[in-house]
């Protein structure tokens, strides 16, 4: 058919793999801290934001409200940012991406990961189960 396989395409579908892990981390996370209702809308919330948060920051409205720049700032900081794992785009588009953007991003995502599952573990072992 003429159609070639990518390495960048092995990437995405890593990524994606890790975007599932942190998102069920942190619906995880939110599960032991609210009922089931708001897990589902804060979980559906945070994977929005964490997709728009960049292009959100790069807006002119934001740009010229300092406040507001500074409260996605704070988000971009706290939850996670699921764009950097979003390599699709370059799949189709771009074709390749620097090594070091995407041993960022695999480092990003693992220790998000990691610092998500130390958190469970620790509310975990704090909530009374009786």
């Amino acid at each position: 058919l003429g159609g070639e396989i990518n390495s960048l395409l092995f990437w995405t579908v890593s990524f994606i793999f890790l975007e599932s892990l942190l998102l069920l981390l942190v619906v995880s996370l939110v599960s032991l801290l609210a009922n089931n209702v708001l897990t589902v809308l804060f979980s559906l919330v945070i994977l929005l934001l964490g997709h728009s948060i960049k292009e959100t920051q790069n807006s002119l409205f934001v740009q010229k409200n300092p406040l507001l720049n500074w409260l996605l700032e704070i988000y971009h900081f706290v939850l996670p940012a699921f764009y950097k794992l979003n390599l699709k785009d370059f799949v189709i588009y771009e074709k390749s991406l620097p090594f070091s953007y995407l041993s960022h991003a695999l480092i990003y995502g693992l220790t998000y990961s990691a610092a998500l599952l130390i958190l469970i573990i620790a509310v975990f072992n704090k909530k009374n189960l009786d």
